[in-house]
């Protein structure tokens, strides 16, 4: 009994130290928020620009609506490298098992070159040699499209808002159509569903979109769209950093299928990139969806490194509105904010995928 007293006195006594460390804490963040006006300084405008931003901004935007605008930039890169290594790395994988012995070698090369290389290294690199590219009077043309220092100019489609409805409306019908079994039964009504939305998308676009291409006006180009090289290279260094990872996670998740779901595939006829498509890879979603998670998170993580090529990201934001305000508490509490709620929304929308995965193939 006297150990056991003994062992409750010292956890009372460390959880008693920890409950006033955690007071003083609390009691010195409050006091320092309340001293700067609280998260009120999100209110106040900001004296920065953006050199470029997905969402609109205005010289009266408040440091609450750049924070918001560089979060979107931060989504946006993020967005276009998941999905450019996802595809990679599901290619190298697939190349990763070929037949052809010099295919082996060189993806297997690939994926050991950048998963031991700094990811801040790789990007420094890529902006290197987008700089190196000759300037914009005498940028490589290709029709409509001028790649040079300042990025790749090409031609913009936009559309109506008339036509932005229209196209909502026909994805919307889709997803219904799509969801009632009288109308999707068997593989040709589905083919059917998903060939009228495409004739409708596409006939939206075609009357409702116009097409302005980009100019030479001075040392820069006037019109259509305008990808930066400090875009250019966040994407492309995160894409084959992170293609190189997400290659190893889907290479698991074909081992981890049986050898007999190949043997049945070729015994119904089918290539081996048939099989790969339609039987192994499906099976190899369920292995592969918990640790692409994290690759996921770890690709926004990432984008932070943004600021290092002065893309203005996220973290670009908040550095500049702590030097102007000198309010850090509240700043860095909205960025983590931020973060931890992308991280989360990964998490689950995969995990919901992975559930219904699994229910379907178990």
């Amino acid at each position: 009994m006297r150990g056991r007293s003994r062992s409750f006195l010292y956890q009372g006594v460390f959880a008693l130290v920890l409950l006033l460390c955690g007071g003083a804490l609390a009691r010195l963040i409050y006091d320092n928020l309340h001293s700067g006006g609280g998260f009120g300084v999100l209110a106040r405008p900001a004296n920065f620009n953006f050199g470029e931003s997905v969402l609109p901004t205005g010289p009266g935007d408040s440091y609450g609506r750049a924070l918001l605008i560089a979060f979107a930039n931060t989504l946006w890169v993020s967005f276009n490298a998941c999905i450019l290594a996802t595809l990679l790395g599901i290619g190298v994988a697939v190349a990763g098992r070929s037949r052809l012995v010099l295919l082996r070698r060189v993806t297997a090369a690939y994926i050991e070159a950048f998963r031991n290389t700094p990811l801040l290294l790789q990007l420094l690199l890529w902006y290197t040699v987008l700089q190196a590219l000759p300037p914009v009077r005498q940028a490589f043309e290709f029709g409509s499209v001028f790649i040079s220092q300042r990025g790749i100019a090409l031609p913009a489609l936009s559309i109506d808002r008339l036509g932005l409805g229209l196209l909502a409306a026909t994805v919307v019908l889709w997803i219904i159509a799509r969801r009632i079994p009288a109308l999707c039964a068997h593989v040709t009504q589905r083919r059917g569903v998903d060939l009228l939305a495409v004739a409708s998308i596409v006939a939206v676009v075609l009357t409702r979109a116009t097409i302005t291409s980009p100019e030479l006006s001075g040392f820069n180009f006037r019109g259509g769209w305008r990808i930066s090289p400090e875009f250019l290279a966040m994407v492309i260094g995160i894409t084959l950093y992170a293609a190189a990872f997400i290659s190893e996670i889907v290479r698991s998740g074909i081992e981890a299928v049986p050898k007999g779901q190949w043997e049945a595939s070729f015994a119904l006829g089918l290539g081996r990139l048939r099989a790969m498509r339609l039987v192994i890879l499906p099976q190899a979603t369920r292995v592969a969806i918990p640790p692409l998670v994290s690759e996921y998170a770890g690709i926004v993580k990432n984008s932070s490194l943004a600021v290092a090529i002065g893309y203005p990201d996220l973290i670009w934001a908040s550095n500049t509105a702590i030097t102007q305000t000198g309010q850090p508490i509240q700043i860095i509490a909205v960025v983590m904010a931020l973060y931890l709620s992308v991280s989360a929304m990964i998490s689950l929308g995969l995990n919901l995928f992975n559930r219904r995965i699994t229910k379907r193939y178990v």
